[in-house]
């Protein structure tokens, strides 16, 4: 198989051996060149496949067909391949994220907290201007478009995916583990996404984040638990609209949480299914 424009070589599926009468699918995959991640709309282009056959001879038959290469800010909406999305690589945020902790440190014997970093971290978007705008409504089955991390740091604007992207790449390039809340509330047309962050707190320290336990999520435990639950001790994370970046980190905080509770506790969306925990790999 080969894309026309876009593969760098073909892509050999190898030989599958078959008894008489017999069907097997055999999976079709394309090695892609950078090219891919300049595509800044949509644009149709070229599968070729050869399928060749061994049985006392070879026969070979050629065949091609017309795909669609989507943008490079395409996204089909499912949560779990936002994470392609994140870039805590990114010299941009790598930069931005250690200027801010650097500042925050005044010498190496500085013992920083992750709450406090992520404070930090989250009060220098709102520093530099960035601010909520929705885009328009796209239904469930439509395409969405996501920016770059970089990208919605030069617009200073994006949409709450956009928003969760930066932040959670900021984070991540400061070692904070991120997670995607999606909530798809069958009430509604629109889907929705928020944060979270790994505090690093266990249960046993949680008190110095807040008295009320419902203001944080604990991984691995029965009550307020994530859906997909990671190996070692339970630590509390803190969920984050990144919506309300220009409101300050206590709001985003306080109104993250409320969304949690309401949404997937009281309401089941966690049980449910319609508000699903996805982390960032």
């Amino acid at each position: 198989s080969n894309i026309r424009g876009y593969s760098e070589r073909p892509k050999d599926s190898g030989f599958i051996r078959l008894e008489k009468n017999q069907t097997k699918d055999i999976p079709v995959t394309a090695i892609l060149s950078a090219k891919l991640q300049a595509v800044a709309r949509r644009e149709p282009a070229i599968l070729d496949i050869r399928a060749e056959a061994r049985a006392g001879g070879n026969v070979r038959k050629e065949t091609s067909a017309q795909i669609m290469v989507h943008s490079r800010n395409a996204w089909n909406g499912e949560v779990d391949k936002l994470s392609f999305f994140i870039t805590p690589e990114d010299e941009r945020i790598l930069n931005l994220s250690r200027r801010i902790l650097r500042e925050m440190a005044e010498d190496d014997t500085v013992n920083i907290s992750v709450f406090d970093k992520a404070k930090a971290l989250f009060a220098a978007l709102r520093e530099v201007g960035l601010r909520y705008q929705s885009d328009p409504n796209i239904p469930y089955y439509q395409d969405d478009r996501v920016q770059f991390a970089a990208e919605t740091l030069d617009l200073r604007a994006g949409d709450c995916d956009d928003l969760v992207v930066l932040c959670a790449s900021l984070f991540e390039s400061a070692g904070i583990r991120t997670a995607f809340v999606e909530v798809r509330d069958p009430e509604k047309e629109i889907a929705h996404l928020y944060l979270l962050f790994d505090s690093g707190l266990p249960a046993s320290r949680t008190a110095a984040l807040s008295s009320n336990e419902k203001r944080y999520v604990m991984r691995n435990e029965k009550r307020y638990v994530m859906r997909e639950k990671s190996a070692g001790p339970a630590t509390a994370w803190i969920p984050l609209e990144t919506t309300l970046v220009a409101s300050g980190f206590e709001e985003a905080w306080k109104s993250g949480a409320l969304q949690y509770l309401e949404e997937g506790i009281l309401r089941n969306g966690l049980a449910d299914g319609w508000v699903k925990i996805v982390e960032v790999k």
